[in-house]
């Protein structure tokens, strides 16, 4: 254990400052600089801003992973560093910093190097951030520069693409599926196959019993098992892979419809998806969290149960404080969401959609990003310091 410790304080020293880093680009009126001011409102700003940040460091799922020997600490600290320095170079900055260019090169690079989805991500955030600045510059908001957008989509060329060319360069892998067909196995195939397994050709029955069938279905590691091992080679594989998903679109496309929306759901809001899967699994008695509360509470079961429920009351009690600020002001503070969240908004979406349609598999490690960003929202709404362009409390 000693010799991990070093690991555990640099991963929860990086979260922290990204944490911090996060909260003041995206809250702050004035970035960074807030930290230089000495009036007595903006030290209650940044005060205010420091607990948010706080609060959500010791969420106990954000401090898990950065207790854990997991990529998923360290991608979380550069996808938030990322999605704050893609805040400092929208076009109501006025200049384009060469910090933040660099900044985003960096920490795209760090991101899709530790999470192999990410480059995608990232690279489909800022296209699709720089089409909401230029929607916004058609409707009167501020014009996005040219070559602003210009240099954010070469830094991140650079630093995203950049890192996956460098692993498949040094990587010696095995020949893989192409991702299409991984995905159509992952997200329609699976957990469908039992289902559709008498409309199959006699052929692919024969290569594939209905007791295979409903082992494919109990798990991804069951379903790649199962397909793995079908005799013939890839193009058989790709052949009984390509006819079960046709049947499976056929017969099942509005279950198929319903699943992926409510996966993306789950994604983009894992702060209250979670808990329910949690009591979820207590009701039927086996761990619908895909392992994470296990893993989590094997340790010391009794203490984990305490600091969750800790933790969900800081949750609810910001949730109650939001809706009676909400009611008391006629929404008009949630009206005024500042555009500094875009980036952070986009990225949780994207990475939302991503993972949907990617696999039937919902894990809460996957969507630690918009955890973060959803906590820090509505901890820094509950204080009032969440909007950017809002009036001075």
């Amino acid at each position: 254990m000693g010799s991990l410790e070093p690991v555990f304080l640099l991963q929860a020293a990086s979260n922290l400052a990204a944490l911090v880093f996060f909260a003041f680009t995206t809250c702050a009126r004035t970035g960074m600089s807030a930290f230089a001011q000495h009036r007595r409102s903006g030290t209650r700003r940044i005060a205010s801003l420091a607990l948010a940040a706080l609060l959500v460091f010791f969420d106990p799922l954000i401090a898990h992973y950065n207790l854990s020997i997991l990529p998923d600490s360290i991608a979380l600290s550069a996808s938030l560093c990322f999605c704050a320095c893609l805040t400092l170079l929208a076009p109501e900055r006025p200049r384009c910093s060469l910090l933040a260019l660099s900044g985003l090169a960096l920490f795209a690079f760090v991101a899709a190097g530790l999470r192999p989805e990410k480059w995608m991500v990232i690279c489909t955030t800022v296209f699709a951030c720089v089409g909401v600045w230029s929607w916004r510059a058609r409707r009167g908001g501020p014009p996005l520069p040219w070559t602003r957008a210009i240099a954010i989509a070469g830094a991140v060329l650079v630093g995203a693409v950049g890192s996956q060319l460098i692993q498949l360069g040094l990587t010696n892998a095995p020949h893989r599926w192409p991702l299409a067909l991984t995905v159509v196995e992952q997200r329609v195939v699976f957990p469908n196959l039992a289902a559709v397994h008498d409309a199959l050709p006699g052929h692919l029955r024969e290569a594939v019993p209905r007791h295979l069938a409903e082992k494919h279905d109990v798990s991804l590691v069951d379903a790649r098992s199962v397909i793995r091992r079908l005799p013939g080679g890839d193009a058989f594989r790709r052949e009984f892979v390509s006819a079960a998903a046709l049947e499976v679109v056929r017969a099942r496309s509005h279950w198929l419809a319903f699943d992926l929306a409510r996966d993306t759901f789950e994604n983009l809001f894992p702060t209250f998806s979670y808990p329910v899967r949690l009591f979820a699994s207590s009701a039927v008695g086996r761990d619908l969290t895909e392992g994470t509360r296990f893993r989590f509470a094997q340790s010391h079961p009794l203490l984990t149960a305490i600091y969750e429920r800790i933790a969900w009351l800081f949750l609810c009690a910001a949730l109650v404080w939001v809706a009676v600020v909400l009611f008391r002001d006629g929404g008009r503070r949630g009206a005024g969401a500042s555009s500094s969240w875009f980036p952070a908004v986009l990225f949780a979406a994207i990475n939302a959609v991503a993972f949907s349609v990617a696999a039937d598999f919902t894990v809460v490690r996957y969507a630690i990003f918009a955890h973060a960003a959803t906590l820090l929202a509505l901890y820094a709404f509950a204080t009032g310091t969440w909007r950017a362009d809002g009036p001075r409390s």
